[in-house]
């Protein structure tokens, strides 16, 4: 045999036997060459609070899973590699048991983007590179706040709400109507209670109210309202009676932003051993529009008579005075 044939057959003889042992360098995404699986495909990422979940659909001939992450795109075979994964899925997250199989590997911080690709393992060999997913790990949302309650004043509402466990802070949504979301009015970053200031009187408000963190804002609370108006005026003080014939002169003291007033009074018993005042309440008889101080006539005597004051202003009408009570003199010489 010649020279030139010879080193011809052996050039030949080389390439078969080198593309029969799966010559050439391995890619990180694809199919490997040879019996190996190939990439999964369909690779997902689903995080939560420290932890993300990964699925992906099964390759065929695969015995097992490798999983390959980082904290930045572009992952390849040579970034950090969780390996013997069983099924088509896997959670990647912080607890004991994942440290003490993977103890070189970082853990999950929220708030931190992660990157990963999956390959198939055969006993032929390992597959190519999945596409590339990511997650970022948070903390959950914190639940919708309880007890809420809202109580009107001159101009404002006052809101509360039950503190939320995990919340950094609230969101309030307002309307004047009952239809309260997400897109109504926002009072952002506010503490119970919260007064909401600058309102008008006579409309009604209504509220809910978010608890918010790092994972992002709740579900809303329920719905409460109030109708912000002017105060009726404090109840009239310093209240006294002195007796007459057969009258009493019940004098008070001037109310801040009273207009007028009304008495309350009730007639008791007889003055005898062992009687005593009558009390009074708003169903009490009344006489209206009277100023201080006011003579009641035309009593019996000898008789127990009491008397309370309120007070009316435009917010409507004060709680009682303290009840005064004198027994009206009698007369026997009078014509």
């Amino acid at each position: 045999m010649n020279i030139k044939l010879l080193k011809l057959l052996t050039l030949t003889l080389g390439i078969v036997f080198f593309a029969a042992c799966g010559g050439g360098s391995s890619s990180d995404s694809g199919d490997s060459g040879g019996g190996a699986p190939k990439a999964p495909a369909g690779l997902s990422a689903t995080p939560s609070n420290a932890q993300v979940g990964l699925s992906w659909a099964p390759s065929s001939g695969a015995s097992s899973y490798n999983v390959y992450w980082g904290t930045s795109p572009g992952v390849t075979k040579a970034s950090t590699k969780i390996s013997g994964i069983a099924t088509n899925s896997y959670t990647h997250t912080d607890v004991a048991a994942t440290r003490s199989s993977y103890p070189s590997i970082s853990y999950l911080t929220n708030g931190t983007i992660y990157y990963y690709k999956v390959s198939a393992v055969s006993g032929d060999g390992e597959s190519g590179l999945s596409n590339e997913t990511s997650g970022k790990p948070q903390v959950a949302s914190p639940s919708a706040p309880a007890n809420p309650s809202a109580s009107a004043g001159n101009g404002e509402v006052t809101v509360s709400w039950a503190a939320v466990s995990g919340a950094s802070s609230y969101n309030l949504y307002w309307a004047t109507s009952s239809d309260v979301t997400n897109s109504s009015n926002r009072e952002s970053g506010v503490t119970s209670p919260f007064t909401h200031s600058g309102r008008t009187n006579g409309t009604t408000y209504s509220y809910r109210i978010a608890a918010a963190n790092a994972g992002g804002e709740g579900e809303l609370s329920a719905i409460v309202s109030a109708k912000p108006a002017i105060p009726a005026p404090g109840a009239p003080e310093n209240a006294t009676v002195s007796a007459g014939y057969y009258e009493a002169t019940i004098s008070w003291d001037p109310v801040a932003d009273a207009t007028s007033y009304n008495i309350y009074f009730k007639k008791g018993d007889l003055a005898t051993s062992g009687s005593s005042p009558p009390s009074v309440t708003m169903s009490s008889d009344r006489i209206t529009g009277v100023t201080s101080p006011y003579t009641h006539t035309g009593l019996l005597g000898w008789t127990h008579y009491s008397w309370a004051v309120t007070a009316i202003g435009p917010g409507g009408e004060s709680g009682l005075s303290a009840t005064v009570s004198v027994i009206p003199w009698i007369c026997f010489f009078c014509p």
